[in-house]
């Protein structure tokens, strides 16, 4: 079974940070409920803010109490998959666009945003963008930029988030789907894709 790793603060320090400040705790994984989707965590830094918090030298953090989670940031991973488009995602009109947007909303603070974006673009003879969906076939000279999903690609995306210690914290992915209908360029719409979310603590 995977485990679930959780540095804990042991001991409120009285100097400079020792090992034994801290305790590494071992639990089962937790399960994903409909609509939720689990965040493996890769790496966690203790930073200089971390540090003042529990040195007691940093007033918004508040006073600095043992037997708590260890706060700090996180570095997850999410995996994006085109598994059976058959061709690149989105499809090549300036206009299209995937886009992956992960927040983290602390209970106790503001909300947490950021996003990949995956698309083509493209320019002109005379390098200038060309944004509207009928220019591109009229007008496109040149590919500028294109990171979208090849067919059978999986790609990892990073998140950073600093999130205090102990902060209850509701993490959601949102894909969205930017396209415009009958290749009118003047309403670019939005589709949501998929929603996933998980409170984590």
């Amino acid at each position: 079974m995977t485990e679930n790793l959780q540095v804990f603060i042991a001991n409120v320090p009285s100097g400079p940070l020792q090992v034994s400040d801290f305790e590494l705790r071992r639990s089962p994984a937790p399960a994903c409920g409909p609509g939720e989707v689990l965040c493996r965590t890769l790496a966690i830094t203790i930073g200089a803010g971390q540090r003042a918090g529990l040195q007691g030298s940093a007033s918004y953090a508040g006073a600095p109490r043992s037997g708590v989670v260890m706060g700090g940031t996180g570095l997850a991973r999410v995996e994006v998959s085109n598994a059976a488009a058959g061709h690149y995602v989105p499809t090549g009109s300036p206009m299209r666009q995937l886009v992956l947007e992960v927040t983290a909303d602390p209970y106790s603070g503001r909300q947490l945003r950021e996003e990949r974006v995956y698309r083509r673009t493209l320019a002109d003879s005379q390098g200038k963008p060309v944004e509207r969906e009928p220019q591109a076939f009229l007008r496109g000279a040149k590919v500028t930029s294109d990171n979208r999903l090849t067919p059978g690609e999986k790609r990892i995306e990073t998140f950073r988030f600093p999130v205090p210690a102990g902060t209850q914290t509701q993490v959601q992915a949102t894909f969205w789907y930017y396209y415009s209908p009958l290749a009118q360029t003047e309403s670019q719409q939005r589709v949501t894709f998929l929603t996933l979310r998980r409170l984590v603590k």
